[in-house]
């Protein structure tokens, strides 16, 4: 009896031991697999962040871009718009009587004030649009008074003008046209005479400098040369800004 209670107890603990050794692998395959979910939840997590890290820095970069644009063209608007006008003048290389008119507008106008930020598409298409246009019209009026008929004109439209506005310097060219002229910014004196210079270049980049700055919202004289295909020489030329009487 006492042999037979020994094997039941020695049964018994086989069968315990087994069962324990089962709970111990399934504690231990279940531990494994939780170590995996975690894992990857961590992974999901830190692969979602980079993500929303990457969409931010790419947002505030485009909206870095975007703001540069729209300073862009400020700065463009700003000179177009100070150009924007009627110019008259004449010939003052001492051997003509020639008359000039330069007509300047501008290919767009400002875009309005909007609580709506523009996209980069819109910003770029602007940008890649804005231009000047111009009308040139020269004359030789006949004697006899202001009011006399021209004996001659000859005119040419110039598109898509995009002046310097470092040097405030614009050339106007056209296949269409047997003249073309060059610009550069001037202004009047106290006694309203425009300042005329050997070297051009350096007031017209101060007065263009002050243009695209917001200093100055219009220029009103301009120095000019124009050249023909009909002769190797230059006239020069100088106008001012017609002001417009109500």
């Amino acid at each position: 009896m006492i042999l037979g209670v020994f094997l039941m107890g020695t049964k018994y603990l086989r069968v315990s031991s087994i069962f324990g050794l089962v709970g111990l692998f399934t504690v231990g395959v279940f531990g494994c697999g939780t170590g995996d979910d975690r894992l990857r939840e961590k992974a999901q997590i830190e692969s979602q962040q980079s993500a929303q890290n990457q969409a931010k820095a790419e947002n505030e970069r485009l909206e870095k871009w975007a703001e540069q644009m729209e300073a862009d063209l400020d700065r463009r608007h700003s000179f177009f718009e100070a150009l924007t006008g009627v110019y008259e003048g004449t010939d003052v290389s001492g051997n003509s009587s020639w008359s000039v008119r330069v007509i300047f507008s501008p290919s767009f106008p400002r875009y309005p004030n909007s609580d709506r930020p523009r996209t980069i598409e819109e910003l770029s298409y602007e940008l890649n649009n804005l231009y000047l246009n111009a009308q040139v019209v020269t004359w030789s009026p006949l004697k006899g008074g202001d009011d006399a008929v021209p004996e001659f004109a000859a005119g040419c439209v110039f598109e898509s003008i995009r002046p310097d506005l470092r040097l405030g310097r614009m050339f106007l060219a056209s296949e269409n046209c047997k003249s073309t002229f060059g610009f550069y910014l001037s202004e009047l004196d106290e006694n309203g005479e425009i300042i005329s210079s050997k070297e051009p270049e350096s007031k017209s980049a101060s007065i263009a400098n002050d243009v695209v700055k917001g200093k100055r919202n219009s220029v009103n004289a301009l120095l000019g040369t124009k050249q023909t295909n009909l002769t190797s020489r230059q006239f020069k030329m100088e106008l001012r800004k017609v002001v417009e009487t109500e």
